[in-house]
């Protein structure tokens, strides 16, 4: 199920209510012989590779912190194992080129970001048409992702930013977005809400969108690949569209 909600002008909400409604409204009602055949899945990979496909679509995967606190195998006594490797499957089944890794622990957020940065511009500076490269951040990885856009003022970069728009990053943290931003949020989540006042106050955004989940999974919904939210993430990378990207 959808609801259309306007956050201002081009700017949409999703609300997903259950896994199950969200495979009835992107089904269409359409019979499984008339939807066209799943693409191979992408490789995964964790840097950029030293021979770069122009004609790729590539999508750069941020963990949250407790990855980088814990390690690939993380586990929160509240929201239980954060499923790096499955989270990294689930997004190149749609046939994008992931690149993910694993940040060392105490790792500095802009110094980050300005790595992030580089990888893109080497992407770009391969023949990658911007439009091809897109950003998937979770929670402190999410904050990043909006530094790269901060510091990249090229058009048509994707961003996905989940779980981190909260009153003290939009007060503290020096960010100017610029590229198509999608924002990703749980209702239930006391860490991350809407980013629309981030999105108005940024004069270089291009195309924006927003969904809005409500799996009741609070801050734990970004630990496992939920379709929720991969599928408007992977769709966001390969059309700038929040519908499900295996459509």
């Amino acid at each position: 199920m959808r609801t259309m909600c306007p956050i201002g002008e081009r700017v949409l909400a999703w609300g997903v209510v259950a896994a199950a409604a969200c495979a009835v409204a992107c089904s269409g009602g359409a019979a499984p012989g008339d939807r066209p055949a799943a693409p191979a899945p992408g490789p995964i990979l964790s840097g950029v590779p030293d021979r770069i496909d122009p004609s790729a679509t590539y999508l750069i995967y941020l963990h949250g912190r407790i990855v980088e606190e814990q390690g690939r195998t993380a586990v929160s006594p509240e929201h239980g194992p954060y499923q790096f490797d499955d989270i990294l499957g689930a997004l190149a089944r749609s046939g994008l080129t992931v690149i993910g890794e694993v940040r060392p622990k105490g790792t500095d957020a802009e110094a980050y970001a300005a790595r992030v940065a580089d990888q893109i511009r080497r992407l770009l500076a391969a023949g990658v048409p911007p439009r091809q490269v897109t950003v998937v951040g979770a929670s402190v990885g999410a904050v990043i992702a909006l530094l790269v856009s901060t510091a990249l003022p090229t058009e048509q970069i994707g961003y996905v930013a989940m779980g981190c728009c909260n009153p003290e990053i939009l007060e503290r943290v020096p960010i100017d977005l610029h590229g198509d931003v999608l924002s990703i949020y749980e209702a239930t989540d006391a860490i991350g809400q809407s980013c629309a006042p981030l999105f108005e106050r940024s004069k270089g955004l291009g195309r924006r969108g927003e969904v809005r989940l409500e799996t009741g999974l609070r801050h734990g919904f970004l630990y496992r690949p939920l379709p929720q939210w991969v599928d408007p993430a992977a769709g966001w990378a390969l059309r700038r569209s929040i519908d499900d990207a295996r459509r």
